[in-house]
């Protein structure tokens, strides 16, 4: 058995398998039945999706040899779970995590190598944003599903405004939140149009903050040609420049009373409780929030859309939280290991999942069949268009784009210095995790 696997050898140990775990495995263009039959061992799964949603699929994954264990993590201690069962030998043998997530633990993750999977097919296989899990060495995990923001409208209150159907773009999206609101006579908002505009009470401010940049064509983090690092890249081009800049005075206006725009503040409930209520026109949360809303007010009659885009743009794009399943290196059975990922990500479990879980797959001949459900049909249009950036560590770079926002709102900075510092921050954050890694990586591949 293998007690700990090495970058270096388990290079050596995939060339073993390759002819059972390599491209036409990965991309589904063959089943694994017989390799499976070839294979045996338990395979330990973790992740925080709940169990009563993912296990008949984790069954589905099973094979007459290989016995598969789910366990369900919370989100709070997951990764450092995650870290003190590998450094105790034990762990997982498959771990499934958010791209965000995944990035920060690639040391713990067994890359893919492009011999066995080569970048082509893999990008032929996933949605675009998958190149995330693309890194120098090889591949990071395999993309399992992605969750898209969508906008939820208020069908009762846009009706109501004399409006048809829903904003498509983002100027449409600003005239039908000024149309929609409601303000009493002492100027408080009691009918909000959109959730825009402040931070701590809107949901996944920071998700919506980063698709408005990445709309505008700023990629956020890229890389350093010379050194192979990630390079915060906000600020480093006029053009970059321009387009946060942009991003981040669009989004704050909602929030400025003396603003047209103006339709939000710091003082109302969380947008997604305000949206459940009632009172909130135009919402934008992530899809997998669909039949939760349902259910928290069966009364309300709201529809979702693909997200607004830039208005003229040939490019559409929308962010999307990718989750991949990752092959712990200290995983004693590999063989094993890879084929249940590659079963559990496959096109006949994938499809299912997706389904119940209300997200999208990630694998493109799924994305061909576009579902006749109008919901899910939003969903899949969406996950097509899904887009992110590489986000090492979610917490700090939450905080880093909460003081942006605050400093905006308070006027206390103009926007380009604020954008200069969130530039320098989100540098110290990926030098911190991620630069870390590679260097890491490079050192171990020296030797």
């Amino acid at each position: 058995m293998l007690k700990d696997i090495g970058f270096k050898n388990v290079i050596t140990v995939f060339f073993v398998v390759g002819a059972a775990v390599g491209f036409l495995v990965f991309s589904g263009m063959v089943k694994v039945g017989k390799d499976a039959q070839a294979t045996k061992g338990k395979i330990v799964v973790w992740g925080t999706i709940p169990y009563n949603i993912i296990q008949p699929y984790i069954d589905e994954s099973r094979t007459k040899d290989i016995e598969v264990i789910y366990s369900v993590k919370g989100k709070e201690n997951y990764e450092r779970d995650l870290v003190d069962a590998l450094a105790a030998g034990e762990g997982p043998d498959l771990f499934i995590m958010s791209h965000g997530e995944l990035l920060r633990n690639a040391d713990k993750a067994f890359m893919i190598p492009y011999t066995s999977f080569p970048k082509e097919g893999f990008l032929s296989t996933y949605i675009d944003e998958s190149k995330i899990f693309l890194t120098s060495s090889g591949i990071l995990a395999i993309p399992f599903f992605v969750d898209p923001l969508v906008l939820y409208y208020n069908k009762q209150l846009i009706s109501s405004s004399y409006l048809v159907k829903y904003p498509r773009t983002w100027r449409e999206f600003a005239d039908y939140a000024k149309t929609i609101k409601k303000v009493d006579d002492y100027g408080t908002v009691t009918i909000a149009g959109a959730a825009m505009g402040s931070y701590d009470n809107v949901t996944h401010a920071k998700d919506i903050l980063s698709m408005l940049i990445l709309q505008k064509g700023n990629p956020i983090v890229g890389d350093d040609p010379m050194s192979g690092k990630k390079k915060a890249i906000l600020s480093l081009t006029k053009e970059n420049m321009d387009a946060a800049k942009s991003a981040f005075a669009f989004y704050t206006s909602f929030q400025d009373r003396e603003n047209s725009h103006y339709t939000w503040n710091e003082s109302l409930e969380e947008s997604r409780d305000y949206f459940a209520s009632g009172d909130l026109g135009l919402l934008i949360d992530r899809a997998s929030q669909v039949e939760r809303m349902s259910k928290r007010n069966p009364n309300l009659s709201f529809g979702i859309a693909v997200v607004p885009q830039i208005e003229g743009s040939q490019v559409k794009k929308v962010f999307g939280e990718l989750y991949g399943i990752a092959i712990s290196k200290h995983t004693k059975n590999l063989k094993a290991a890879i084929l249940i990922a590659s079963r559990l990500a496959g096109k006949d479990v994938a499809k299912g999942f997706v389904d119940s879980f209300h997200v999208a797959p990630a694998r493109l001949d799924l994305l061909q069949s576009i579902p006749e459900d109008e919901r899910r049909s939003i969903i899949y249009k969406s996950a097509i268009i899904a887009d992110a950036w590489v986000d090492p560590d979610p917490e700090r770079s939450d905080e880093v784009f909460r003081n942006v926002v605050r400093s905006i709102n308070a006027k206390t900075v103009p926007i380009y210095q604020a954008i200069r510092k969130m530039n320098a921050d989100l540098q110290t954050i990926l030098d911190d995790t991620i630069n870390k890694v590679v260097k890491g990586r490079y050192d171990e591949m020296k030797k």
